[in-house]
């Protein structure tokens, strides 16, 4: 018996050693051997940081479970694995985007040299190659360095370390607030921090400020709209290594401290020089962002499950399921804990077991899972009061050619006039929201001075294809009537960007795009407004480049006129003559349908609705056969696509078994019959498949009533009798009310 234990144990390690072999020759194989895109502080070897922590980040091509990050003075040291600076140690964690250095306070003026190594499903990667950063001359420090909790009330503390030179009185320094450095979100209530004040010590915001020169005086005050925080010295000069320590918030005498971000972000404070006005958005931004020290804010407490699987599945097939902890705002509780269990429609599924969230997950944890009924099902995810139910899954007998795929990409970030650093938004959207595709689009023309410089790094680095795909774009931006196009392309080599300052017209930045595989999508087009938030003028026209149209966004829907059934029309008003409805029909463009959440206070995908119908995401969903910037792209440029206003309802659609997005013919006496199969989130209240011939223009073809959250049906046209299209709107109950549209199906009549 012994021997055969003996022999089993032998059997077991031999076993282990050929899995860990099998693992290093995979990474070795695969070139999983180092992090790439290293970067401190978001750039590759930056020469100024003031950030007195700075911040680290990275990526791996496969799951991280751990990374070890080394610091130091001597590059020889670095290179022989020894950290004299900082050495991280070995720290079980998959977090790989704003690690914030830990040690004794960097020197002023210095250079550093750093590498990480991180671990992959328990193997150890090769540490990357160095990286240099440059210590700035006056350094800025925020404590606390851990996350914060959205919402709540804290004490932010900066010790500002004087330079060489020191400062003389009369000079001193500016903060900017974490709602100044933008265009717009220092308007933003739920996006506010509490302002900081120095007359009341009782209330909110209340900020103290002093210094360790003896005789000196430090003298802030708040100026401008957008509360930028000077602090001024009196007195008495200050010396190269004085502090100036900043309370803000000061519980001391009475005030309940600082209350942040409702929505979870990375906020940063910018030290700059005295009197600076704050306006930094766009290229301005950067330069002053990119080195300055950042606090995190993170979610509350988890109020439901966001749980998320692509809809289209095979009967026995195994599939991952997204199940995110998320709070009443939206965020992603990374505090999560506790005990999940699962349940589903399909009683033969194989759901996971009993499942505990730990530190580690970090609120968000993926699940293999089989469903085994053939028709429409779901899966819920419980713990106590918390829960969630999936999206509809449709699992059929045979494999589906192709599945759907969820994505935002419309969004806006510090590069112009957004309200979240770039990094936020793609993060949301893989994380929380559970997308599939993103894309930050920003505008370029002035004052922005947005290049793509600012796209491609970040593009390149959240890229994983099979898990989440980003998308190259940006946002043309034109007055005068001529409206907004979002071009979008495939290739980075391809990817530049002409601006609405230069290229004046649609047809001015069409010629300039000519030769290059991209798309240009119209934005609100149904606006009745010229400048601003302007629509799009139908006339202008390029059937190479206009394949698309985004039917809503955040401002509002661009279907139809309110009188035909559009419950949230584009604020400011509407034009008739610039609707999707009026392109498809009077002017017989053949566009496909996506949605896009054009996000500035808001993240890509968001979840959080405070505006009812408006300031809400709206995303695509697109029909693929696999999930990769190509497909991806070739999928909405062929229209193989429907929008929705943010719920990942599943709508299937088709004629005589062509697919939505697709143009076939009939011979005279055939009739076009529709078909369709709906799953919602929630009951669906309508359903209406929209007609356009010449001869009738417009017609709700049919309207079905439903008071469920699935729904099967098909209708035969028998009068038809010409060239026709066909889409379907779904309307799902809610507050605010969800809908759904379909790419059209054009049918044209055989000669």
């Amino acid at each position: 018996m012994a021997n055969r234990k003996n022999k089993i144990a032998g059997n077991s390690k031999s076993v282990l050693r050929l899995i860990v072999f099998i693992a290093v020759f995979f990474f070795a194989e695969e070139g999983f051997t180092q992090p790439t895109f290293t970067q401190c502080q978001w750039q590759d070897n930056p020469e100024t940081v003031s950030n007195a922590y700075p911040t680290f980040s990275w990526e791996t091509e496969g799951h991280q479970t751990a990374y070890q990050i080394l610091v130091s003075t001597d590059l020889s040291k670095l290179k022989a694995n020894k950290g004299d600076s900082w050495d991280s140690g070995k720290v079980n964690s998959k977090k790989n985007i704003g690690i914030s250095y830990s040690e004794e306070t960097l020197k002023r003026n210095t250079t550093y040299y750093w590498k990480v190594k991180v671990w992959m499903d328990g193997v150890a990667s090769e540490y990357s190659e160095p990286k240099s950063f440059k210590m700035g001359n006056n350094l800025i420090a925020v404590s606390p360095q851990n996350e914060i909790i959205a919402e709540s009330w804290e004490t932010i503390t900066f010790k500002i370390i004087v330079g060489d030179g020191g400062v003389p009185v009369g000079n001193g320094f500016s903060i900017l607030s974490p709602t100044a450095g933008n265009r717009f979100k220092w308007k933003v209530k739920f996006l506010s921090w509490s302002t900081w004040q120095t007359t009341n010590p009782e209330s909110a915001g209340y900020t103290t400020v002093s210094t360790t020169r003896d005789g000196a005086k430090v003298v802030p005050e708040v100026v401008g709209e957008r509360n930028v925080l000077n602090l001024k010295i009196a007195d008495k000069d200050l010396q190269p290594g004085d502090i100036i320590t900043v309370v803000y918030g000061d519980k001391s005498k009475g005030s309940p401290g600082v209350q942040v971000s409702a929505l979870a972000q990375r906020c940063f404070f910018p030290l700059c020089k005295l009197n600076d006005t704050g306006e930094t958005w766009g290229a301005r931004a950067w330069e002053k962002y990119k080195d300055a020290p950042s606090v995190e804010i993170v979610g509350n407490k988890a109020s439901k499950f966001n749980v998320v699987a692509n809809p289209l599945q095979k009967a026995g097939k195994k599939f991952s399921l997204k199940v995110m902890a998320i709070d009443d705002k939206g965020n992603l509780d990374v505090n999560f804990r506790g005990n999940l269990s699962f349940h589903s429609s399909d009683n033969l599924a194989e759901l996971p077991g009993k499942y505990t969230f730990t530190q580690f997950d970090q609120g968000m944890h993926r699940f293999d899972v089989v469903l085994k009924t053939t028709g429409l099902n779901t899966i819920t995810v419980s713990k106590e009061n918390v829960t969630g139910k999936s999206n509809v899954i449709d699992v059929s007998v045979n494999e589906q050619e192709s599945n759907i795929y969820f994505g935002d990409f419309h969004g806006h970030s510090w590069f112009s006039d957004g309200m979240h650093w770039i990094d936020d938004h793609y993060i949301y959207a893989r994380d929380v929201a559970g997308l599939d595709f993103a894309g930050v689009t920003d505008h370029t023309e002035n004052p922005y001075n947005f290049t793509k410089e600012f796209v491609i790094p970040y593009a390149k680095r959240f890229y994983k294809p099979s898990e989440f795909v980003t998308l190259y774009s940006y946002e043309w931006t034109r007055g005068d009537g001529f409206g907004h196009l979002n071009p979008l392309f495939l290739n980075e080599n391809e990817f530049d960007i002409f601006n609405a300052s230069d290229y004046k017209t649609p047809d001015e930045l069409w010629k300039a795009l000519k030769g290059r595989e991209v798309i240009t999508p119209p934005h609100h087009p149904a606006s009745r407004a010229n400048g601003g938030a302007g629509g799009y003028n139908w006339d202008f026209y390029n059937k190479e480049f206009l394949k698309t149209v985004e039917i809503a966004s955040k401002h509002g829907i661009s279907e139809c006129m309110p009188e035909d059934g559009n419950p949230y029309p584009i604020r400011g008003g509407m034009n008739p003559a610039r609707t999707v409805q009026y392109a498809l029909g009077e002017k017989g463009y053949k566009l496909g349908i996506i949605g896009s959440s054009d996000a500035h206070a808001t993240r890509l995908g968001e979840l959080y609705h405070p505006n009812g119908g408006y300031e809400t995401s709206v995303i695509t969903a697109v029909y693929s056969n696999k999930l990769s910037r190509e497909a991806i792209y070739y999928a909405i440029k062929n229209r193989n696509t429907y929008a929705t206003t943010g719920e990942k309802i599943l709508v299937e659609f088709n004629i005589n078994g062509n697919q939505m997005g697709s143009e076939f013919n009939l011979s005279k006496g055939a009739k076009p019959t529709i078909s369709f199969k709906v799953g919602g989130t929630n009951k669906i209240k309508e359903l209406v498949v929209w007609k356009y011939s010449k001869a009738k223009g417009w017609e709700k073809k049919f309207v079905q009533n439903v008071d469920s959250e699935t729904v099967s049906n098909h209708y035969t046209d028998n009068e038809f009798e010409q060239n026709s299209l066909y889409y379907l709107r779904v309307t799902q109950y809610g507050s605010p009310l969800e809908l759904a549209w379909t790419s059209p199906i054009w049918v044209n009549l055989s000669k």
